[in-house]
């Protein structure tokens, strides 16, 4: 069987595919399953685990884009991703390795946004979030402010930086709190999820 994003387990890496870019380059999409070493067990998840609603998160798979030369990149992993156009192509290549060592996902967590970043300009896309069955979103925050998270591709054994957050809030709450989400994708109507598990981490 193939592994794909669906099927992807835990110590897992996926290379999912790649996409031609501008300047002649590639840019290839990598998904990891990522859990916090220092997260606590979520106990109404536990309690609702015959119920899909309260499903824990942390298992779906994260991922991780890198621009790269299509010939440098198939003479390290040994990956040939050149026949890759712009609409791009599924390469689903488990546990990809470079000059012999494991690639992997590393999640770097942070608070707030620098002044001017993307992250700012576009933080009801960029921020942490989870989507509820209807499509409504909640964002994590954490002394008051939004956290966000960065995945990137690294060799050997990834150092996870993962905060635990303080409250995933609605975007009713994010505006009574002072925080306004910016960029595309800003929810204008306030849908409030009753059902979803709320797992801070």
């Amino acid at each position: 069987m193939t592994t794909t994003v669906e099927n992807l387990i835990k110590g897992q890496t996926l290379v999912v595919g790649a996409r031609k870019v501008k300047g002649g380059k590639f840019q290839v999409e990598f998904a990891e399953i990522v859990v916090n070493p220092d997260a606590r067990p979520n106990l109404l998840s536990m309690f609702n685990a015959s119920d899909d609603r309260f499903s824990q998160r942390s298992s779906k798979p994260r991922r991780a884009w890198m621009t790269v030369e299509a010939n440098d990149f198939k003479a390290i992993t040994g990956i040939d991703i050149s026949e890759a156009t712009e609409d791009g192509i599924t390469l689903n290549v488990l546990n990809p390795t470079a000059n012999g060592e494991r690639i992997h996902l590393e999640i770097r967590e942070t608070v707030g946004a620098k002044d001017g970043s993307y992250e700012q300009a576009n933080s009801a896309r960029s921020a942490k979030q989870i989507t509820g069955s209807d499509g409504s979103r909640r964002y994590f925050v954490k002394d008051g402010q939004l956290v966000f998270a960065k995945g990137t591709v690294v060799l050997g054994e990834p150092k996870h930086q993962i905060l635990l957050a303080d409250k995933i809030a609605t975007v009713a709450e994010l505006s009574a709190m002072g925080i306004n989400l910016t960029g595309e994708g800003v929810v204008r109507q306030e849908i409030v999820l009753t059902a979803d598990a709320n797992p801070l981490a």
